[in-house]
């Protein structure tokens, strides 16, 4: 959220049972959502043939979810703000849609 209010930019945060989500619309960009019972992930909304241009952002490795389309990382002594390009990518891809 922090990140989100310092860039200006326009994202409703969507809070459900399953994960929280920052949208335009009806459109995700990114989130947090629960991986297991003690674990949870960031995900970015990526298109598969956009793919290979999110990976270059971002630094830490992750997981393709193909049926909801989703880069999603495991939460574990990462540093938020190094996946601040990411951010701004998965957003200036919702905003291009």
């Amino acid at each position: 959220e922090k990140i989100i209010k310092r860039k200006g930019w326009n994202l409703e945060k969507k809070l459900n049972k399953y994960y929280i989500g920052f949208k335009s619309g009806v459109l995700l960009a990114f989130g947090v959502s629960w991986l297991g019972t003690k674990s949870f992930g960031i995900f970015f909304k990526v298109q598969p043939k956009k793919l290979s241009n999110f990976r270059k952002l971002c630094p830490y490795k992750f997981k393709y979810d193909k049926q909801w389309k989703q880069a999603i990382i495991k939460y574990d002594k990462i540093d938020v703000y190094k996946l601040e390009k990411a951010f701004e990518w998965a957003y200036n891809s919702l905003v291009e849609r």
